[in-house]
C-alpha cells in the first residue's frame, strides 16, 4: 500500500519536470519573452533599406550624367535627342522618389531609434536635398567640364587617371545651381538644356 502512494506522488513530479524550460549553466531558466542572441535589433531592418535607397541614388546619378554626356554629342532636335532626354527625366524622377524614401526612413531612425544615430557620423543626421532638374543639370555640365580639364592636363603631363578614380559627381549631392553663378562658360557650343530637348508636355 505505501508503495503505490510513492509512485503516485512521485509520477506528476517527474512530468512537471520535464515540462520546464531548461536551465542556463547557472541553474536559472531564462526568462519568458527574452530576445534570443541571434535576433537582429530593432533599426536594422530599417538602416538596411536606408542603405538599399543609397546605392540606388548613386547609380542612377551615374546613369544619368552618363546619358547627359551621350545627349551632347547628339544634334540639336533630332529624336535621338529627344529620347535621352526623357530618359534623363525618367531616372531623374526615380532618383527624387528613392530619396524622398530615403529621408523618410531616416526621420523614422532618428526619432524612434536616437541611441543609434548617436553611436554614427554627424553626415547620417542629414537628410539628402533633391535638385531641381535644371540644378542638376548645370552641375553635370560643369562636371563634365571639369573631368575634360583634367583629362587633358594628364594628356599634356604625362599623367595617368588614379586606378579606380571616379567621376567628380559621382559619391556627392549636386550643388545648387547659384554656387556655379557668374562662372564662365566654355568654349564651344553650349548644349541644349533638358527642357530644350524634351517636348512641350515633358516640359510641365
Amino acid at each position: 500500500m505505501i508503495h503505490w502512494v510513492v509512485m503516485a506522488i512521485l509520477v506528476p513530479m517527474s512530468t512537471f519536470a520535464s515540462e520546464a524550460p531548461p536551465a542556463d549553466a547557472h541553474g536559472a531558466a531564462p526568462a519568458a519573452g527574452t530576445a534570443t542572441a541571434t535576433e537582429a535589433p530593432p533599426w536594422a531592418e530599417v538602416q538596411s533599406r536606408m542603405l538599399v535607397y543609397k546605392g540606388q541614388r548613386q547609380q542612377l546619378m551615374s546613369e544619368m550624367t552618363k546619358l547627359r554626356e551621350e545627349q551632347q554629342h547628339l544634334k540639336m532636335g533630332t529624336a535621338a535627342m529627344k529620347a535621352k532626354g526623357q530618359e534623363i527625366v525618367k531616372k531623374y524622377k526615380e532618383y527624387r522618389e528613392h530619396t524622398e524614401e530615403y529621408n523618410k526612413l531616416l526621420v523614422q531612425l532618428r526619432y524612434r531609434y536616437p541611441e543609434r544615430l548617436a553611436k554614427e557620423a554627424l553626415k547620417v543626421h542629414k537628410t539628402e536635398e533633391v535638385p531641381s532638374l535644371e540644378e542638376l543639370e548645370q552641375q553635370m555640365d560643369l562636371d563634365a567640364r571639369l573631368t575634360q580639364s583634367l583629362s587633358r592636363a594628364r594628356q599634356q603631363y604625362g599623367v595617368s587617371a588614379p586606378s579606380g578614380a571616379a567621376s567628380p559627381v559621382e559619391g556627392r549631392q549636386p550643388s545648387s545651381a547659384t554656387e556655379n553663378a557668374g562662372q564662365e562658360p566654355a568654349s564651344g557650343d553650349e548644349p541644349p538644356t533638358l527642357r530644350e530637348s524634351l517636348p512641350i508636355k515633358v516640359r510641365k
